[in-house]
């Protein structure tokens, strides 16, 4: 490190797209607090200057290829390195394996003192051949280009050691996981009297009847998301639940590897409800009674932790994850991975037990309030890059005196 450049007690969160930023929302006000300057780099729209306007981070326009491309991918390490050495931030913090791998070879190049890399989830787990060495190399590069390495979840980070990749065991989980928490205060705030209005009115305005069983999905729809076994175990459910609907919050996305060809089959069906993308899940969520998850692979599914501050109880996989954001037989159910008969049974014994939905839907908020708050979560980060600027600032220090030290000892030499 060079003892006389100075960095500023900035941070750069990158991303590769904008969306991802509104994981940060009231991350601003609590930086800004301890005096921190905060950048957001990701993909230039609309999105990146709305999210960094809401929470007074400085927007850095940068594009990332989701996809493998040498080429662009070179092309945005060279602009990174450029605006890193002009602006000389303290940390550099990056999300999302594309993100992490462009930031923290950047970063790494022209010496940034804090590179830290969280590891949102292991696209490796499900993927194979070419593809899965490539995903697995780049999460090996970005890992080690990185001076700190964070997983938003424990199973991620046993992930991590299972998979052979590097630093498994230094890396950390800040608090019980997730990215920053759920915010409890406002968006996703219980209240007995809203639930039952918005449960209504989102049943009307839906065309699903105030009688009927819901079941919801909320995400991607995306193979590794577990589709096909959604739409087998449904099928199986709805024999012995005629009254089931199935809520489907979201769309396809087909970078992810497209669900249509499984989701066909149900498309038509009446009891299937669509809603398209929405920003605003949290009036969704007191429609259900209650969330399936049954994805291969997760970071940390904040659906989950989303649906279960609002008194929402969830059946998911035991894969990584998952099997992080349930609590099996307190805040939900937790089924084996691709088990589409194990599936339809939790179905049908949630639509046929409404007191115990309550009973894990009400465990499940006060596991979030407990745990996952977004100011317990984000306070947790923020004292992280104190901690990360106290250890630089005295590591500067020592470097800088060892640095006058060997000076004055030449210039005592020369003199001799």
């Amino acid at each position: 490190m060079n003892a006389n450049k100075l960095y500023r007690k900035s941070v750069i969160l990158v991303t590769t797209v904008a969306g991802t930023l509104h994981f940060f929302t009231g991350l601003g006000e609590r930086l800004r607090a301890k005096n921190w300057v905060v950048f957001a780099c990701s993909k230039k729209d609309s999105l990146l200057y709305e999210r960094a306007a809401s929470e007074g981070f400085l927007p850095v326009p940068l594009e990332i290829q989701r996809a493998i491309s040498p080429i662009c991918d070179a092309v945005a390490i060279a602009k990174f390195i450029c605006f890193l050495n002009r602006e000389k931030p303290a940390v550099v913090h990056a999300h999302t394996p594309k993100a992490g791998l462009v930031a923290m070879i950047a970063a790494w190049l022209v010496r940034v003192p804090v590179r830290v890399y969280t590891i949102h989830g292991l696209p490796v787990e499900t993927a194979r051949g070419v593809k899965g060495l490539l995903l697995w190399l780049a999460d090996a590069v970005a890992i080690k280009c990185a001076t700190e390495v964070y997983c938003v979840s424990p199973s991620v980070k046993s992930a991590l050691n299972r998979l052979g990749l590097p630093r498994a065991s230094s890396a950390k989980v800040l608090g019980h996981g997730t990215i920053c928490g759920v915010d409890i205060e406002s968006r996703f705030c219980h209240s007995a009297e809203k639930q039952r209005r918005r449960r209504q009115e989102g049943r009307e305005s839906l065309g699903i009847s105030p009688e009927a069983i819901v079941a919801g999905f909320v995400g991607r729809f995306v193979r590794d998301k577990g589709i096909r076994d959604l739409v087998a175990a449904w099928e199986q459910a709805h024999q012995c639940v005629p009254d089931l609907r199935m809520l489907m919050v979201g769309g396809i996305d087909e970078a992810g590897g497209a669900a249509g060809d499984e989701l066909r089959k149900v498309t038509q069906r009446p009891e299937w409800v669509w809603t398209g993308w929405q920003s605003d899940v949290e009036k969704f969520y007191p429609v259900m009674d209650f969330l399936v998850l049954p994805s291969y692979r997760e970071g940390f599914p904040t659906v989950v932790l989303e649906a279960a501050a609002l008194g929402i109880p969830a059946i998911v996989t035991n894969s990584t994850g998952c099997i992080d954001a349930v609590v099996d037989g307190r805040t939900g159910i937790i089924v084996p991975v691709r088990d589409g008969k194990k599936l339809a049974e939790a179905i049908v014994h949630y639509s046929q037990h409404a007191e115990l939905r309550n009973l894990h839907g009400n465990a499940a908020r006060a596991r979030v309030h407990q745990q996952f708050s977004q100011e317990f979560v984000q306070g947790l980060l923020a004292d992280e890059y104190d901690r990360l600027w106290e250890q630089h600032q005295r590591s500067a220090g020592r470097l800088g005196k060892d640095y006058s030290d060997r000076r004055l000892a030449h210039e005592f030499s020369d003199a001799a």
